[in-house]
Parts: structure tokens; sequence; C-alpha cells
């Protein structure tokens, strides 16, 4: 999950009711998990700017 600076990416997580993966994060996001599509809206109106699969996250940052 992709936020713009001034959102607080932990709280867009926890809007959306998703988990949070691994200890790290980038400074425009966070890894996260979701159960269904109902969180991907959440996240949007919770502020988050994309979304990108863990395996093209793992292409660009390998």
């Amino acid at each position: 999950m992709v936020v713009p600076p001034w959102e607080d990416a932990v709280q867009v997580a926890d809007v959306a009711q998703a988990r949070l993966i691994g200890p790290t994060r980038a400074p425009f996001g966070l890894l996260i998990e979701i159960d269904d599509l109902a969180q991907l809206d959440r996240l949007e109106r919770a502020g988050a700017w994309f979304l990108l699969d863990a395996r093209k996250v793992e292409w660009i940052c390998g």
C-alpha cells in the first residue's frame, strides 16, 4: 500500500482492517494483507494512493 506523506500509513491500514506485515516500512507505504475486496475500497477512502501486488514489489525492490 502506498500513501501520501501527509497520511499515517498505519492508520490507513487500521481503518481498512488490513493486517500489517513485517517490521519494516518504506517512507510512503507498508506491506499489508487483506481478506476481501471491500477492504480495497476502505483503503482508498482512508487515503491510500494505490496498492501493488507483493510480487511486483519484490521485483521492484529485489
